[in-house]
């Protein structure tokens, strides 16, 4: 049986932590008359929508400008360069370097910094 990612958001993980919350999603919701965009918390927003395809753009661009907004997209590790899904700008590093729990994970030597900054503006 396969997780959704959802599911997996919420599973518990094996090294006795919490996961962090999931990311806010917006949803596709069918309403009497078509459909429409529920937001991260639930509630509807906009008009209704007829098709479901047309539901599903404005979805996307919802979520397009939520993760704009906060910041949400591909970022390069300042610790080992690689780049990874990041929930916001206060995550800057990956999920490996995020949990080493040693101080190695934060000393980058001088030319390892730079090399992270050209990444990010690529």
């Amino acid at each position: 049986m396969s997780l959704s990612k959802s599911e997996t958001a919420s599973a518990p993980r094996h090294d006795g932590h919490q996961p962090k919350p999931g990311l806010g999603r917006y949803k596709v919701r069918p309403v009497p008359g078509g459909y429409r965009i529920a937001d991260p918390e639930g509630e509807l927003i906009g008009k209704i929508i007829p098709s479901m395809h047309a539901a599903r753009v404005a979805c996307t661009t919802a979520q397009r400008e939520a993760d704009a907004k906060a910041k949400r997209g591909p970022r390069p590790c300042m610790c080992c360069g690689t780049t990874f899904d990041s929930e916001g700008i206060h995550n800057r590093l990956c999920h490996r370097c995020g949990h080493r729990g040693d101080s190695a994970s934060m000393s980058l030597p001088a030319n390892s910094i730079a090399k992270v900054r050209h990444a990010a503006k690529a």
